[in-house]
């Protein structure tokens, strides 16, 4: 029928780990940060056409941290090798918490070829407000149209992602967005982690952060292509 319904659940650990040798030159430390991601989400949708939808969405999420540190140490005397493991709790970030209420309109009347449309257009419009740890609101709005003239087709894109209500000066993961990841949701290709690393492609500023790529940061972010 016209309405759709779900529920999403989830525990998610991910891991991050680095290696480095300790400072009397004989032992290896291995860091090991992890984040945990439970959440839980009810959705919704109603189609009022074959194209266009309106979704709802209510949800709750929690972040916790976890950071352990394994110092393997060689014993030159001996040739044994010993493990001690430590649990840094004092240095793990506090939990965060946000709860969420979303509504967007949907359309897609697009046509696909082998590997991406080819006439036609799609959009969402969402807002999607967060209360919790920091307060803020969602808005996402994406406009995308293929025109086709046999065999090109030309393709136009609208996009803007802003986290109002934030603070400007915000280093919040939730709330910054970053315009170089390739990885986003169809932010600029091109810039990676790796991007400014060599010398004299960075201005450093008084904080001593890269400027170039601090100009690609912000709470709100819009991009227009063709």
């Amino acid at each position: 029928n016209r309405m759709n319904w779900g529920v999403v659940g989830g525990h998610i650990p991910i891991l991050f780990g680095s290696s480095y040798i300790g400072n009397d030159g004989q032992s290896i430390l291995n860091l090991r940060q992890r984040i945990y991601i439970d959440q839980v989400e009810g959705l919704a949708s109603y189609a009022f056409t074959s194209t266009r939808r309106l979704e709802g969405s209510v949800g709750a999420t929690r972040y916790g941290f976890d950071y352990e540190l394994d110092t393997f140490r060689f014993d030159p005397l001996t040739g044994f090798v010993t493990r001690n493991r430590q649990q840094l709790n004092d240095e793990e970030p506090d939990a965060q918490y946000f709860a969420t209420t979303g509504l967007a309109l949907v359309s897609d009347f697009s046509f696909f070829g082998f590997t991406s449309p080819v006439r036609g257009g799609r959009s969402r419009f969402e807002v999607v407000p967060h209360v919790g740890t920091e307060r803020f609101i969602r808005v996402q709005a994406d406009w995308r149209r293929y025109l086709q003239f046999s065999p090109v087709t030309l393709a136009v894109r609208g996009l803007h992602v802003g986290n109002y209500g934030a603070e400007e000066t915000s280093n919040s993961l939730f709330t910054r967005e970053y315009l170089g990841y390739a990885n986003s949701q169809g932010f600029v290709r091109g810039y990676s982690f790796s991007s400014f690393d060599d010398i004299g492609e960075c201005t450093p500023t008084a904080e001593g952060i890269c400027a170039e790529q601090a100009r690609l940061l912000g709470t709100r972010m819009a991009l227009a292509s063709v």
